[in-house]
């Protein structure tokens, strides 16, 4: 970048058990909002289970919003009206919010900062690895590879 700073090259995901790395995977994102899809969907083929669904819209359209719930959403659009909707997502939008406000959905948050969150931090300063040494994509997976490995031993000799 022009200001000094680094641009990341590669997005380390991890899921962690009881700071153990559990999966893990490499994404050339930057932007931990656009590699959680891929990282389940890895998750899945790795581990056989099914953790994520396709994703399929409802596509309306009308010329007439008078008296529509939905007016708002879509109001201000030139010609005829549109608006998509996922009856799906929204139904499991509800179900995690449910989850996430339940006592154990609140005592599981609280734990992530305790299970996830150590392991980086693990790694970046007890083992000082801030940057991948080697580039292109296999090696940087196999070297966070190593990475989790040694920081998994460590973890089990500890215990």
């Amino acid at each position: 970048m022009l200001n000094g700073q680094l641009k990341a090259a590669y997005n380390t995901q991890i899921s962690t058990q009881n700071q153990i790395i559990v999966h893990y995977t490499i994404h050339q994102n930057p932007t931990d909002t656009k590699t959680l899809q891929s990282h389940l969907e890895n998750l899945e083929q790795t581990f056989g289970r099914k953790v994520f669904k396709k994703i399929t819209l409802s596509r309306y359209q009308t010329k007439n919003c008078q008296g529509c719930p939905l007016r708002g959403q879509c109001f201000k659009a030139p010609g005829n009206r549109n608006i998509e909707r996922n009856h799906n997502l929204e139904r499991h939008k509800e179900i995690i919010r449910e989850l996430l406000l339940s006592e154990i959905g609140i005592q599981r948050r609280k734990q992530r900062s305790a299970d996830v969150e150590p392991v980086f931090a693990q790694l970046k300063h007890n083992n000082g690895f801030r940057r991948f040494s080697l580039n292109g994509l296999q090696k940087v997976e196999l070297e966070f590879g190593l990475m989790a490995l040694g920081h998994n031993l460590r973890k089990k000799i500890a215990a």
